[in-house]
């Protein structure tokens, strides 16, 4: 991944840089790549406010902030990859900034996070619950709330509370 950040995309974005000078001239290839980092400079202000703001709605309203956040990562990095001097990543970064592909890449990541890392997944049977949807290829842990609490109280009986301070261990 390093090799490709540090040896490919530069090289890809010369090239790039390279076609649209043959086309349009050097000064005017120059002066497109530095409205396109100004451009991004900006949206890194904007869609960080926009995302912030999403977010903190998600947590008013009581709903999982977990994809309001998910959304303000893609918008970030749509923002850098804009304000990136390139035209390729200036199109890539363009791309994220747009609603479909943010939630189509929201969606593609999330389920890349679950597989490669294993994540486990709980399904809750409270019904006001609400979550993440992404599906694990293995099965998930299922917990029923009501239960849960039943199960720990009559552990926690069973055993003396140790408190803070207490010599026992």
């Amino acid at each position: 991944m390093a090799f490709v950040l540090l040896v490919v995309v530069p090289i890809v974005e010369i090239v790039a840089a390279a076609i649209v000078a043959h086309f349009v001239g050097w000064a005017t290839t120059v002066l497109a790549l530095v409205v396109l980092s100004l451009l991004g400079a900006w949206q890194l202000k904007v869609q960080g406010l926009a995302a912030w703001a999403t977010a903190r709605n998600e947590v008013a309203d009581g709903a999982p902030p977990a994809p309001a956040v998910l959304d303000g990562v893609l918008r970030f990095l749509g923002a850098v990859l804009l304000a990136a001097p390139g035209f390729v990543t200036a199109l890539i970064g363009a791309i994220l900034l747009v609603r479909p592909a943010r939630r189509l890449t929201g969606r593609r990541a999330g389920h890349w996070v679950i597989d490669r890392f294993s994540i486990p997944f709980v399904v809750v049977s409270d019904e006001g619950a609400a979550g993440w949807k992404f599906r694990s290829k293995s099965e998930p842990d299922v917990v029923d709330v009501d239960s849960w609490e039943d199960a720990t109280a009559s552990v926690r009986s069973d055993r003396e509370m140790l408190t803070p301070g207490s010599s026992r261990y």
